[in-house]
């Protein structure tokens, strides 16, 4: 019992800094000064219209990010509310993601955009069935939520790491 409890304070612990990481880079813009701001204090509740257009030309990359960036939420989420249904954690992402688009948009540092927060929910949706999908192979919950926190622990380190070359570096990877 005291194995399953530490996994899950640990999986708890990997979904908060994840969130935070998440918050950091989808609503302050990862603290980059913005000198474009013509989207800040748009609405778009049209799917997969504007938003997507960067320079005449769809950004695949972006929708792309949009959906990988939730991608760990939904490994993290289901192991952590495992009694909560699959509607219940896709509202959840839904959540999540309409809180971050709310609160750029408040804050005028960016756009509230619909296309944003499908694609995030979208990502959630994948890190459950990848969860899902791992758990078949392992036939065990423990080792499944094991392995995802390993895992988790090697991403959150790397990412943290690229973050601050990127901070250090002045280098961003995404449009201003």
């Amino acid at each position: 019992m005291r194995n399953k409890e530490l996994t899950s304070q640990v999986t708890t612990a990997l979904l908060i800094i994840y969130l935070l990481i998440t918050f950091w880079i989808i609503v302050l813009k990862m603290n980059v000064p913005m000198t474009y701001k013509a989207d800040a204090k748009i609405i778009n509740l049209i799917p997969y219209q504007a938003s997507t257009i960067l320079n005449g030309s769809v950004s695949y990359v972006e929708i792309l990010l949009n959906v990988v960036i939730f991608i760990p939420f939904g490994l993290y989420a289901n192991p952590l509310f495992r009694s909560s249904s699959f509607l219940q954690k896709v509202g959840l992402f839904f959540f999540f993601s309409l809180l971050f688009e709310l609160t750029q948009y408040f804050l005028g540092i960016g756009a509230l955009d619909s296309t944003d927060i499908l694609n995030n929910t979208l990502g959630g949706v994948i890190g459950l069935w990848i969860y899902r999908g791992i758990e078949k192979i392992f036939s065990d919950r423990l080792k499944t939520q094991k392995l995802v926190n390993i895992v988790g622990s090697i991403g959150t380190a790397f990412m943290l790491a690229f973050l601050l070359y990127l901070k250090i570096n002045h280098l961003w990877i995404f449009r201003m």
